[in-house]
């Protein structure tokens, strides 16, 4: 017991941080129903470096499964876009790249996507701290021929 005690505590070395994070990697197909948390992670901070190790494996394994993958989606955390210049091979562009070649299927690009929804929840909270919209916490968007539209809703 004393063993397995030293080996989580490490030995002498000072507690180890709680996880103020989870890093989930979700699988969603595109033409099925198929939606399932591939792996997740309690985390304090990710690097760039660590989320390209990790995501390699975890696109390999559903490569392995027979599962295409065409494309990764993230919110703009600077871990997220680290990966993507990694994948890419970018490094130091002014513009990044949107795609990196699958390094598991020959002749097939991996797409890199933004998550809308936090794009739109972003831009909600910036108005919000500005105190542009006196604190309505509303956001609407519709889409007017196919137009998207986004604005504050009053009270």
């Amino acid at each position: 017991m004393e063993k397995f005690e030293r080996r989580f505590k490490g030995m002498g070395q000072e507690d180890q941080q709680l996880a103020s994070h989870v890093l989930l990697f979700m699988v969603h197909g595109l033409t099925s129903g198929m939606n399932f948390p591939m792996a997740y992670f309690a985390t304090t901070n990710v690097t760039g470096a660590q989320l390209t190790e990790t995501s390699l494996k975890c696109i390999k394994a559903l490569e392995l499964m027979g599962l295409k993958v065409l494309c990764l989606t993230s919110d703009g955390a600077s871990s997220n876009r680290k990966l993507y210049e990694m994948l890419s091979g970018d490094s130091g562009k002014e513009k990044p790249e949107h795609k990196a070649p699958n390094l598991f299927e020959r002749g097939k690009d991996l797409y890199f996507i933004c998550d809308v929804p936090h794009l739109l929840k972003t831009i909600r909270n910036n108005f919000e701290n500005s105190n542009w919209n006196h604190k309505t916490r509303k956001l609407v968007v519709s889409n007017l021929k196919h137009k998207p539209l986004c604005y504050i809703k009053s009270s």
